[in-house]
């Protein structure tokens, strides 16, 4: 979606944040609850930075705006319009094929791969090499030669370096 309004160079870092040539321009949040055999609610949230200000110089990573990276941009509006548009076709994808379906696309736009990162989790941490996700979406991470299984619960993910 980012593409179709000219915003290139956009990365994913799992599990929910866009990255754009090393800073965040977006996160996203999905929460499921099931309730019956074949009935799942689905909240998604999406923080994107459409345009930065003064305040926000205080925050303590590098982050970037949709108008920093493309200052003739439509408005919110539109921009938001355009947005659901893609996200509606994506989760229409979804409901039809499952992850498969963007894991290649996910693959391709991965901001930690091949990436020496720490994953804080209980008042404990441990370090490997980004491997990509498997097909549930969970972080493939090598530690020690082998590949371990990282899903969302951990308190904090830091890249150390390029690997």
């Amino acid at each position: 979606a980012l593409n179709a309004i000219g915003i290139n160079d956009v990365e994913i870092k799992w599990p929910n944040d866009l990255y754009v040539k090393g800073c965040k321009l977006a996160g996203i949040l999905v929460e499921t609850q099931r309730e019956a055999e074949d009935l799942i609610h689905t909240v998604i949230g999406i923080g994107i930075n459409f345009n930065l200000t003064h305040s926000m110089a205080e925050i303590d990573q590098d982050i970037v705006s949709l108008k920093s990276l493309k200052p003739d941009l439509a408005s919110r509006t539109e921009t938001l319009l355009l947005l659901i548009e893609h996200l509606i076709d994506a989760l229409q994808q979804f409901t039809k094929f499952g992850f498969q379906v963007f894991m290649q696309k996910w693959l391709a736009y991965d901001y930690l791969a091949d990436r020496e990162i720490q994953i804080s989790r209980h008042h404990e941490s441990f370090s490997g090499i980004a491997r990509g996700i498997n097909e549930l979406g969970h972080l493939q991470l090598e530690v020690a030669g082998r590949l371990q299984t990282v899903d969302s619960g951990y308190d904090e993910l830091r890249v150390l370096k390029h690997v």
